[in-house]
């Protein structure tokens, strides 16, 4: 599993925003992204902490 991090004032621009959604959502291009993205591996251990994701 990777973790990707991104600092939140950078990708505000993109956020896709929707009334209802319970979740934020950002269609950021790719080479910004991979600008300013930090990427690294969870630790196996690590990702029984992670939450599910949804199913559908």
């Amino acid at each position: 599993m990777l973790e990707v991090e991104v600092p939140a004032n950078r990708i505000t621009r993109y956020e896709w925003i929707e009334e209802g959604k319970l979740y934020r959502e950002f269609l950021v291009p790719a080479d910004v992204l991979n600008t300013i993205a930090t990427v690294s591996q969870v630790p196996e251990q690590d990702e029984d902490e992670w939450p599910a994701p949804p199913e559908g």
